[in-house]
């Protein structure tokens, strides 16, 4: 086995021991060449060779059949601040073990609301999964939608090769969009989510972000701000303290408290996912 072979062994088997239920290895170039400029992993350390992406904070399957589930924050954000735990932890290995600079993605949030890295992204050139029509998130043949995160490094490793199936959608959404045009993750979303399906592929998928981020980011940063600018303006003192001891603004920072950029998505498109739910099956079925 070659040095750089033993390398990527090491760095995959550091990923797993620390949480990473998948880990996938990217080059630079292949995502500088879809991302657009400001967002691309070599704009973000000086002659990054490579990204490694780690999948982890699965959403327990109660959380789908939970009455409570619709409210942001309940669910994924410790997952996402999780997965990026595993992100840092993974490059002060590198630096330290193998003596090349890394750093994970950064989790701050550029202009429009856009990460600086996109992490969905960096996980398809990875090839830890396809995109899916569901919150146009990656989809993972065996795990399902999981959370995602980069590391860039100057260290120069073998890339895994992208999935060239894809995993959505699956056969049943196929035959579905067969017979009524629409998929369960269509059927639960239709504002939010427009695709087209013909031959047992994607052709489209429109995702409309703008109206799902105003559902599922309704305890963010901004929601945050907006509420205590509108406290402080307040002029009536009863008002202003029910606003600010309320139960949305106490949701509020509690959410914010887990990490500091919110990082959230309604679930409902999610849950109805064949794949998703399959995922569960195989799951208990490893033990």
């Amino acid at each position: 086995m070659s040095n750089l072979a033993v390398a990527e062994k090491k760095i995959k088997e550091f990923a797993r021991k620390n949480g990473s239920l998948i880990t996938g290895i990217a080059s630079v170039s292949s995502i500088d060449e879809e991302a657009p400029k400001g967002h691309r992993p070599s704009e973000v350390l000086e002659g990054a060779k490579s990204v490694i992406v780690v999948g982890g904070g699965k959403i327990n399957l109660g959380a789908y059949k939970s009455p409570m589930a619709y409210i942001p924050g309940y669910i994924s954000s410790v997952k996402v601040s999780g997965v990026h735990r595993i992100a840092f932890k993974l490059a002060d290995f590198i630096e330290k073990e193998f003596d090349h600079y890394a750093i994970f993605s950064p989790q701050a949030l550029s202009g429009a609301n856009q990460p600086v890295i996109d992490d969905q992204l960096c996980a398809i050139k990875a090839g830890l999964g396809t995109r899916a029509i569901a919150a146009y998130r990656v989809l993972n043949k065996t795990h399902g939608f999981l959370n995602y995160a980069s590391v860039i490094t100057t260290m120069p490793l073998e890339s895994d090769t992208p999935i060239k199936k894809p995993v959505c959608p699956a056969p049943e959404c196929v035959e579905m969009y067969e017979e009524s045009q629409t998929t369960p993750c269509l059927q639960v979303c239709p504002q939010c989510l427009k695709a087209e399906i013909k031959d047992g592929t994607i052709k489209k998928i429109k995702f409309n972000r703008m109206i799902h981020e105003s559902r599922s980011q309704t305890t963010s940063t901004s929601a945050f701000q907006k509420i205590l600018l509108e406290a402080l303006n307040e002029p009536d003192p009863e008002k202003k303290k029910m606003m600010l001891l309320g139960d949305f603004f106490s949701r509020t920072i509690r959410s914010m408290a887990y990490n500091y950029n919110l990082s959230n998505t309604t679930i409902e498109c999610l849950r109805v996912c064949p794949v998703e739910q399959r995922s569960y099956s195989k799951q208990k079925a490893r033990g």
